[in-house]
């Protein structure tokens, strides 16, 4: 059977996401649905995550803000939502369209080609200079810094995240502490 080819495919725009229901992403006009929900080891380690960033933001000089599965307008054609979003400018609107300073992706078996490829490649080029991707299956957490045009994982855990003009020590031992 030969794939279908994308031109043949139909293109949405974020006018018709924004009439859809359920939960979707919208990506380069394509949608893609986000069901079935996060399943109970994702949600903890969303949980544990968020915790450990807002005790970070809290202990900081930072005045930035963290949200949770929130949706960011890319362009006309691509509407994602990160697990958790740091932006350290006020959102003028009900959704973002500009680059928050750090993105969160806890990945799944059925989100892991879309969290490591296809969303890396979009926040990228959207400017997101922090991109963390957390895998609760494995207990691992990269952090990816965007220099030059291209992410270089940060492989020392100890360092701090830079966002814009501060930055943020997250204890990120703490997330995976049986580990």
């Amino acid at each position: 059977m030969t794939p279908i080819k994308t031109q043949h495919l139909p293109s949405y725009r974020l006018e018709d996401y924004n009439h859809w229901q359920g939960d979707w992403e919208l990506i380069r006009g394509i949608p893609f649905s986000m069901s079935p929900s996060a399943n109970k080891l994702h949600q903890r380690t969303a949980r544990s995550l968020l915790l450990l960033l807002q005790e970070a933001l809290d202990q900081s000089s930072c005045t930035c803000e963290l949200f949770y599965e929130l949706d960011l307008i890319i362009d006309n054609h691509t509407v994602v939502r990160p697990d958790m979003m740091i932006f350290c400018e006020e959102i003028r609107s009900d959704y973002p369209d500009s680059a928050p300073a750090l993105v969160v992706e806890i990945i799944s078996a059925g989100s892991r080609q879309m969290d490591r490829e296809i969303k890396m490649e979009i926040y990228r080029d959207f400017g997101i200079l922090n991109y963390l991707v957390v895998d609760p299956e494995h207990q691992t957490l990269e952090h990816y810094l965007l220099m030059k045009d291209s992410y270089h994982q940060v492989k020392n855990k100890t360092t701090p995240i830079i966002l814009g003009d501060c930055s943020i020590a997250v204890a990120l031992e703490r997330l995976f502490p049986e580990k």
